[in-house]
């Protein structure tokens, strides 16, 4: 493990002249890049419901020589995050940092081996961060220690040199190398040390391993076998797929999944999950925008929705996938959703030009967070909790707070709600919003089913409504409102969501004479007004 680098965090006073001089230099490159990256002064614009929020920056490692930060994922505690950079020879290097503070815990020189990045940018159970490598001699897998930066293992798999290896980690954290060839799996068993303990052959491919178990697969014409094996691979039970099936993988809980693959005038796909005694407990399809790929969080099942004007994540209730989340996709925009293992976090990644926008859903409340949006492509994002962020940039890595009033409220939309006025139903634009449990309409929806006069002041941010003798102000994101000239509280400011203006439903009804009941079991929202 190499020594703590005065070139990093806490120890920059001692070069403070000489970094001052690198940054000028670093960000005149910046200034002339065709591809330009977040400016080392500039902060990222984050908005909640299209309002613009501050932002802190808690903290800032500057780069040093050759540095490019990349592959950003923290620890299941939330409370370090690992990164990989280039040294001056070009070499990766592994670097541990304490999210609290900003001080480098540790950093490892991989050498030049490294095949791919950290396995699914996380940690496994046994405190380990798994590498594949390569060699002359063939491929094989690196083991990292999460907490002191030690490289335990390096094994190179006999027989691997232009073979695809694959490496799993047994429920006793023992580790297996997978050599895949002719449809044979050469299995190859190692100690904690790196030391080979046994070899054998089976048919079939290895395809994901579990807590316990293991999925290999086999295929013959266009019937594909998914045979469910305990670690010693004794068959435990085993499912045929007669589609087009073209994948499988084992979920943390210990279901797995089969994804197959369709075509019936136009492609689609198909996903099942079935727990370890075999019972199919959820079944899912799609069209070419669905990805197909489960997520797993806290028990339950996530898969990423998309459409071609619209995307967002879906959950598993009552046995099938149902929205929980969607956001409108900007026209010739690119996105994709990543969950964040161990956390109860996903990150939306939509691209448009020469801007990367990042959007931040908490699984736990299902509701959007925050929205970051910045320049350039070279980015990549890290949540540490509801309010804190990290970004790894080729110039710095940054530690950012939102420091906004409403943050962390849970907002969703209710489109299955229905809402009556004098027992007529409201035909609505954009779906009723909840935020903690206060439902907001549209404001023109609202103003005009009580016959209210509606103008709209787009530098202010105000909205005025009148009815006889009544006239309500209300500005977007202050508590307070005003009816008839005199300051009133307001239970919840008026919110500006996806591009269209909600006010809260009860203030408003009650305040133009109106009673309001809500009906949860039927989802039924009925406005009364006794004086029409």
């Amino acid at each position: 493990m190499e020594k703590y680098n005065n070139t990093w965090g806490h120890e920059m006073k001692k070069t403070v002249k000489k970094s001052i001089l690198i940054t000028l230099i670093f960000s005149f490159f910046l200034l002339i890049d065709s591809n330009p990256t977040m400016a080392i002064s500039e902060s990222p614009k984050v908005t909640i419901n299209e309002r613009v929020v501050n932002v802190t920056e808690d903290w800032k490692i500057p780069a040093k020589d050759a540095y490019k930060a990349e592959h950003g994922f923290t620890d299941p505690a939330g409370k370090k995050i690992f990164f990989h950079y280039y040294n001056n020879s070009r070499e990766t290097v592994l670097a541990c940092i304490d999210i609290a503070t900003g001080r480098l815990l540790w950093e490892t020189n991989l050498g030049y081996d490294i095949a791919s990045k950290a396995d699914h940018d996380h940690v496994s159970p046994d405190d380990m961060i798994y590498y594949k490598i390569r060699s002359e001699d063939g491929s094989g897998v690196m083991s990292v220690n999460s907490l002191t930066g030690k490289v335990t293992r390096k094994i190179i798999v006999p027989n691997s040199k232009n073979i695809d290896t694959r490496y799993f980690l047994l429920s006793n954290n023992q580790l297996i190398g997978v050599t895949l060839s002719k449809g044979k799996s050469n299995i190859y068993y190692y100690d904690k040390t790196g030391k080979l303990q046994k070899h054998k052959e089976i048919i079939g491919t290895v395809n994901d391993a579990g807590p316990g178990y293991l999925l290999v697969v086999s295929a013959k014409g266009s019937t594909v076998t998914f045979k469910y094996v305990d670690e010693k691979f004794k068959l435990i039970r085993q499912f045929v797929r007669k589609e087009s099936s073209w994948g499988g993988e084992m979920l943390p809980d210990g279901s797995f999944l089969i994804r197959t693959s369709l075509f019936d005038g136009k492609r689609y796909f198909k996903s099942y999950i079935y727990n370890p005694a075999g019972k199919l407990i959820l079944e899912t399809s799609g069209t070419i925008f669905a990805t197909g790929h489960i997520f797993v969080s806290n028990g339950d099942y996530y898969t990423e929705a998309r459409g071609e004007h619209y995307a967002g994540i879906k959950k598993n209730k009552n046995n099938k996938m149902e929205q929980i989340l969607t956001y409108p996709l900007i026209e010739n925009s690119r996105s994709f959703v990543r969950m964040m293992k161990n956390h109860n976090y996903a990150i939306v990644t939509y691209s448009f030009h020469e801007s990367r926008r990042y959007r931040i859903a908490s699984l736990s409340t299902e509701s959007w967070l925050f929205d970051i949006d910045l320049k350039g492509n070279k980015y990549s994002i890290a949540v540490v909790s509801d309010n804190e962020f990290l970004i790894l940039t080729e110039d710095a890595i940054r530690k950012y707070s939102v420091n906004d009033a409403l943050h962390g409220f849970s907002i969703r939309a209710n489109p299955d709600m229905k809402v009556f006025y004098n027992g007529t139903q409201l035909i609505l634009g954009r779906p009723p919003m909840s935020i903690n449990d206060v439902i907001l309409l549209p404001m023109r929806e609202v103003f005009e089913a009580h016959g209210a006069q509606v103008l709209w002041d787009s530098e202010l941010n105000t909205i005025t409504a009148t009815k006889d003798s009544i006239t309500i102000k209300i500005t977007l994101g202050e508590q307070k409102a005003t009816v008839n000239e005199k300051e009133v509280d307001i239970s919840m400011p008026a919110q500006m969501i996806s591009g269209t203006t909600y006010v809260p439903l009860r203030f408003v009804s009650e305040i133009l004479g109106s009673t309001v009941e809500w009906n949860g079991a039927n989802k039924l929202l009925t406005i009364n007004n006794a004086s029409e």
